[in-house]
């Protein structure tokens, strides 16, 4: 191997690397940038949930008996039960309507047929 061909390797080679090393430059730049913005956004996240932390602390401890708005729930509950007792009291009228309507099918259909027997007799 002479002398031009030494140097038409070390070229080679030196081509090879460079672009390797920019390849990878090029990767470490935007995985730091794309670590920078996930920083800044937990960053972002941190101060909110600090924030609504101390709203946390603030009114704690916090059960129903504690609550504002006692009344209120208290008034849903209510009105729930007064729902659910509407709800069933609507679903026994159903089924008693569909089972009249039933009857009703099955005494048309008894007298049809009655009635048909009886004029071909």
């Amino acid at each position: 191997m002479d002398a031009q061909e030494r140097a038409e390797v070390r070229e080679i080679i030196h081509g090879i690397l460079s672009g390797w090393n920019a390849r990878t430059e090029s990767y470490m730049i935007t995985t730091n940038n794309s670590l920078n913005n996930i920083d800044t956004h937990l960053k972002t996240l941190n101060g909110t949930v600090a924030k609504h932390q101390t709203t946390l602390d603030q009114n704690l401890p916090h059960s129903e008996v504690h609550c504002v708005q006692k009344d209120k729930i208290e008034e849903m509950g209510e009105t729930l039960v007064r729902l659910d007792e509407k709800v069933v009291t609507r679903k026994s009228l159903n089924a008693t309507i569909w089972k009249l309507f039933g009857g009703i099918i099955a005494t048309g259909g008894l007298v049809f047929t009655i009635w048909e027997f009886f004029l071909k007799v």
